[in-house]
């Protein structure tokens, strides 16, 4: 599909300090995706592990 991604590594043990900045409904477990559509704003969060199939999901409800 030729996606781009900007991927952030956040080395700050404080998780308590950013944790809500990457989504105020993360209760911080991981696996952990979010999905942003850099145009629109569009942001989809997902707290659980992904399966075939769900990331092109989630890419087309933020691109829709």
């Amino acid at each position: 599909h030729e996606l781009t991604s900007r991927i952030c590594i956040i080395n700050n043990v404080d998780y308590n300090s950013w944790i809500n900045k990457v989504d105020e409904s993360w209760s911080g477990a991981i696996p952990a995706t979010l999905v942003i559509n850099s145009v629109s704003g569009k942001r989809k969060f997902i707290e659980q592990p992904l399966k075939e199939g769900d990331l092109d999901l989630y890419l087309n409800e933020v691109n829709n």
